[in-house]
C-alpha cells in the first residue's frame, strides 16, 4: 500500500469516527463494589453490583436488621448481597445507633424497640439514606424497596406510611404495623408482604397488648388487612398457593388482597408454627424479589 492510499484510508476511518450518531458513547459500566456513604454522620455501606450502568437505573433494596443485630447478620440471614448482585441492585445496608445498653436497634414504634425513648429519627434517616443514594446513582424510582427483619421490619412499615413518596414496596419479617391507623398515611399505594411465623414467641402472630396501650401491637392479619385498606385493595383477602420458605419444609399459607390501586398488593405469609427467626433457604431473597419486582410501581 503506497503512502498516499494510506493516508486516504486513515483519513476516512476519522470521518467515519466524527460521523457517528451523539448518542454513542461509552459505557460508564463498573465491576462490584462496596463502598460507603454518610447521611446525618451516620455511616451505612452501598454495593453497587457488577456491570452497574449510569444509563440503566437500577432498583434500590434497603436491608434493616433486628433489635440487637446488625447490618452484617441481616444481609447473611436474608442472602441479599449474592441475589441483588445476580439481579443489579443496588443494596444499602445501613444500622440503628445504640441504646444505653449499648444494643442497636431502630426507632420504629413504642412496641419496638426505642426502649430508652431515644428522640432519634430512623424514619426521616431513610428517607435522605434513599435520597442521597438517589443524587449519586441512577436509581429506579419504581423499585425502591425496604426488607426488615423484626424491629427491621416494624421499622419498614412506618417508614411506608411516612414516605410513601420515595419507598413503593415493603418486605417484614416478624414486624408488625403500628396499631394506630392515624399515624399511618401514605401518599401513594404500596406493596406490603408481611411473612409471620405462627409460632413466634417474641413478636407474637395474633398481636399483644390492648389498643389503650402504646407498646400493643396488632396481628400479622390485621396488620396487613390494614394496608388492604390503604392500598384500596377489597376488603377479604383469598388464598393463593402455598410457600415453602424455611429449610424445615413448613408450609407457608398465603393470604392474597388484590385488585388494590395501582401495581399495589398485600400480602400475608403465614408460616406453619414459624419461630421469631425461621431458618430461612437460600432462595428466600429471591423469592421475595421476584414479589417485589411483580409489584414494581
Amino acid at each position: 500500500m503506497d503512502a498516499r492510499t494510506r493516508t486516504w484510508l486513515v483519513g476516512l476511518t476519522l470521518l467515519a469516527l466524527l460521523c457517528l450518531p451523539a448518542s454513542i458513547t461509552p459505557p460508564r459500566i463498573q465491576p462490584a463494589t462496596v463502598g460507603t456513604l454518610a447521611v446525618e454522620g451516620r455511616e451505612f455501606r452501598l454495593r453497587i453490583p457488577s456491570g452497574y450502568d449510569s444509563r440503566r437505573p437500577a432498583g434500590l433494596v434497603i436491608g434493616l436488621h433486628g433489635y440487637t443485630s446488625n447490618a452484617d447478620e441481616l444481609d447473611s440471614y436474608f442472602g441479599l448481597s449474592a441475589e441483588t448482585e445476580r439481579r443489579g441492585l443496588l443494596l444499602a445496608l445501613p444500622e440503628g445507633t445504640r441504646n444505653l445498653q449499648g444494643h442497636r436497634f431502630w426507632n420504629a414504634t413504642d412496641a419496638c424497640c426505642n426502649f430508652d425513648h431515644s428522640e432519634v429519627d430512623d424514619s426521616g434517616y431513610l428517607s435522605a439514606v434513599i435520597a442521597t443514594v438517589s443524587a449519586q446513582y441512577a436509581v429506579d424510582p419504581r423499585r425502591v424497596w425496604l426488607i426488615g427483619h423484626s424491629n427491621g421490619g416494624y421499622l419498614s412499615h412506618r417508614v411506608a406510611c411516612e414516605h410513601a413518596d420515595q419507598v413503593t414496596g415493603i418486605v417484614s419479617l416478624a414486624g408488625m404495623q403500628n396499631i394506630d391507623p392515624a399515624a399511618c398515611r401514605p401518599s401513594a399505594p404500596v406493596a406490603v408482604l408481611q411473612v409471620h411465623g405462627t409460632g413466634d414467641d417474641t413478636v407474637m402472630f395474633a398481636g399483644a397488648g390492648s389498643p389503650q396501650r402504646a407498646d400493643s401491637y396488632p396481628s400479622a392479619v390485621n396488620t396487613v388487612a390494614e394496608w388492604a385498606r390503604l392500598d384500596g385493595c377489597q376488603p377479604d383477602p383469598t388464598l393463593g398457593a402455598s410457600r415453602y420458605l424455611t429449610t424445615d419444609g413448613a408450609e407457608a399459607r398465603v393470604s392474597v388482597w388484590s385488585h388494590c390501586e395501582g401495581t399495589s398488593q398485600a400480602e400475608l405469609w403465614a408460616i406453619l408454627d414459624g419461630g421469631h427467626v425461621p431458618p430461612l433457604r437460600s432462595d428466600f431473597a429471591a423469592t421475595i424479589l421476584d414479589w417485589l419486582d411483580a409489584h414494581a410501581r
